[in-house]
Formats: C-alpha cells, sequence, structure tokens
C-alpha cells in the first residue's frame, strides 16, 4: 500500500505545534503531528481532580513592555476577546529570619539561574483570564475532528531520511516512516542536535552557537491548600539562609476552576526552580531540588503544607535559554524544506517567544491566523484527591 504524503508534518505538540497545525489545516493543508508523549498539549495539561480542574502554571506569567502588547494582540486573534489580560502589581517577598520581606536580589549568593528566576519577580504582569491549558483543550478537540489532520501519539523522532538535499522522510520510535513536503520541528534543538549525528540537520554555525547556550529545566512544585487566606497578592522567592544556589519562585492563586462552594474553600499555590539541562534525568539532583524546594515552602508557610490535600512535581526539560541561538531565517539549516522553531531560538523565554515564533512562521507561509470555536469544557472526572503525583512534562 503507497505511503501517504502530508504537506506539512508537525513535530512536537506543544502551544505553537497546536497553533500551527490548526491554521495550516484551516488553510487547506494536509497535515501530521507527532507528538512523543502520550497526548498533546506539551506543558499546558489541565489535571482533572475530584475538586475541579488544576490549570496549568504558564497561564500566570509575566510579559513586559512593547512585546506584551502584541502578544495580547495575538492572543485575541487566535484564541477570542474572553482570553484578554489585565494587569497585575504584586509585591515580591521573601522569608528571612523568620519573617517576610521585600525581595531585592540575590546579592553575591546568585543561583546560576537567577535570570530566569527573577524574570518572574517584575513588578507588573500581564494575566491572562482564560487558562492556556483550557485553550490547548479546544484546539485539540477541534484538530481530532479535522479530517485533513492526522496525530501520532507516543511517537518520538529517531531518524531523518534526506534525498536531493532535501529531507525526504522521518522516522520515529516503532519504526514508521512519515513522508512530506515540508516538515517543522519544534522541540529542543538539544534533542534535535543529539538525534542529527548522521544527518547534519543543523548548519555548523548554529552548532558552535548552541554549544554557548545555557539550557534549564524547569522544575514546579504545585499545591491544593485548603481554605482561602494564603496571600494571593503577593510573589515569593524563598531560598535558605546560608545557601541560595536553590531558590525557588512562588505564587498563591484562587481555586477558579473548581466548582460550586469549593472554589471558596480551597486555594492553589506553585512553586518553581531549576536544573541545569544536563542534569534533568538525574533523579538524585531533582529529587534533591524538590525536597529542598519543600523546605523552603514549609519554613515560611508550615500549616499551608502539612493541611496540604494534594502534590504534585511537574519538570518540564529545557524550559528556559540564555544566549539564544542565531538563525537568518526559520529555514536556514542545511535542509530547505526543514523549518526549525525551537525555543532555543525564540526571542523572549516562555508563552510570549512560543507564541510570537508560531505567528512568525505562519507569516512566512503566508497562512492567516486560525481562531478555534468555541467548545465546552471537557467532564471533570470524579476520583479520589491524589496526595501525590508526578509528572514528567514535554516539550513547551
Amino acid at each position: 500500500m503507497a505511503r501517504k504524503k502530508y504537506d506539512i508534518a508537525v513535530i512536537g505538540a506543544g502551544l505553537n505545534g497546536l497553533i500551527i497545525t490548526h491554521s495550516l489545516a484551516k488553510a487547506g493543508k494536509k497535515v501530521i503531528l507527532v507528538e512523543s508523549a502520550d497526548r498533546l498539549g506539551g506543558v499546558f495539561q489541565e489535571h482533572n481532580m475530584k475538586l475541579g480542574k488544576l490549570p496549568d502554571f504558564f497561564s500566570n506569567q509575566k510579559y513586559f513592555s512593547e512585546a506584551a502588547e502584541n502578544f495580547s494582540r495575538w492572543c485575541s486573534r487566535l484564541f477570542g476577546e474572553e482570553t484578554a489580560f489585565v494587569k497585575v502589581n504584586p509585591s515580591t517577598k521573601t522569608f528571612d529570619s523568620g519573617k517576610f520581606k521585600d525581595f531585592i536580589g540575590f546579592g553575591d549568593k546568585a543561583p546560576v539561574f537567577v535570570d530566569e528566576l527573577t524574570a518572574y519577580t517584575n513588578t507588573e504582569k500581564l494575566q491572562m483570564q482564560t487558562s492556556f491549558s483550557s485553550i490547548t483543550q479546544s484546539y485539540i478537540q477541534e484538530l481530532e475532528a479535522l479530517e485533513n489532520v492526522d496525530i501520532l501519539t507516543n511517537s518520538i523522532l529517531t531518524a531523518f531520511h534526506p534525498l536531493e538535499g532535501q529531507i525526504d522522510l522521518i522516522e520515529v520510535n516503532d519504526g514508521k516512516k512519515i513522508e512530506a513536503d515540508e516538515y517543522v520541528f519544534t522541540g529542543s534543538l538539544f534533542s534535535l542536535d543529539s538525534l542529527s549525528e548522521e544527518v547534519e540537520v543543523l548548519t555548523k554555525s548554529q552548532k558552535q552557537s548552541l554549544a554557548k547556550a545555557n539550557s534549564f529545566t524547569a522544575v514546579h512544585l504545585e499545591f491544593v491548600h485548603p481554605g482561602n487566606e494564603l496571600p494571593i497578592e503577593e510573589d515569593f522567592v524563598l531560598s535558605a539562609a546560608k545557601e541560595k544556589s536553590q531558590a525557588c519562585y512562588g505564587q498563591y492563586s484562587l481555586a477558579d476552576n473548581f466548582s460550586g462552594a469549593q472554589a471558596e474553600a480551597y486555594q492553589m499555590s506553585t512553586w518553581l526552580s531549576f536544573v541545569e539541562s544536563n542534569l534533568t534525568n538525574d533523579m538524585e539532583t531533582t529529587g534533591n531540588l524538590v525536597r529542598e524546594m519543600k523546605r523552603q515552602v514549609k519554613r515560611a508557610f508550615p500549616e499551608a503544607i502539612d493541611n496540604a490535600v494534594f502534590e504534585r512535581v511537574v519538570v518540564t526539560p529545557d524550559s528556559h535559554c540564555t544566549n539564544k541561538v542565531k538563525v537568518k531565517d526559520l529555514k536556514s539549516t542545511n535542509f530547505p524544506n526543514f523549518y526549525i522553531l525551537s525555543k532555543e531560538l525564540d526571542e523572549s523565554d516562555g508563552i510570549m517567544g512560543r507564541v510570537k515564533t508560531a505567528v512568525d512562521f505562519l507569516d512566512e507561509k503566508d497562512i492567516s491566523l486560525s481562531s478555534f470555536s468555541a467548545v465546552e469544557d471537557v467532564d471533570i472526572v470524579d476520583k479520589a484527591v491524589d496526595k501525590n503525583e508526578n509528572t514528567h512534562s514535554p516539550e513547551l
């Protein structure tokens, strides 16, 4: 039987992969979306629990200056007016000598990821009224209903098959070969570089630039707390009194996604720290970091941690990168039909960089940004509250 051929294969089903696939499909392209995890959405996934939906942390990120206005405009075009932002100005506190104080910096004991962490402590931030996880679910539901979109999960890119200066086929872990006119890679450049030893996808200058990049893996520690008295008007940077190399950033929020009276009976908190990307798979290093984060949070908020009814750890490999890799255009690899839209190329970290890269690609392809239709939320799964859950998250 003849192999099915696609117009474009999109590798990676994080937010920008979903945006690109949806817009291409709405423009009439035949698209296949290839994801290494068992479900789509990357880090933008909701956790269904008995109380309601625990949203993704990234919906509360900060955006700055003129770029924030562009980002807000793109989101309105992509996701609808209901995703409007509001400006909030939380103060940032730290806990030292048994009391809370204004956070003014780390001084001479800053962690190696100081830039990544302090980016979250800007006094002004834009906050979406709709979580990115619910937006992601809307994209997924629409893509699953489109006849010109095929979706592969649990499919890890393992090989390239070039022909006459182009990428002819790609291969995934079960031996399946995928053929398309063009390929869009949205995963980490570090994984692409290690994969392409036999077939040099990246140029020599890109490899040299990548070698100088500093990549970090985000580690999130999330809780659901009973009550509604924890401070939501402030952000926190916590660290050990003498050793600040394992500092974490955190915030409390209302349980808006919980149903009925439960929304008033619970709060959520999320705490963020980093490990260097080359240590991502070192379980001892990651485990020690999580334990240190819990110690820091418990030192500042002992009852909140002791009484927590839900806890999870989310690890996001290669989530942040300094010394970005420079490219002249999105096709400046060794193969003109292979686009790289990796986060290491984004002009800024996080959601804003991911969305801008997707928008730039669609503009270059002269494809209109396509917004999804309004869809109802998926049903909440009625199951017991899980006190501990560990999640190894796929690409952003």
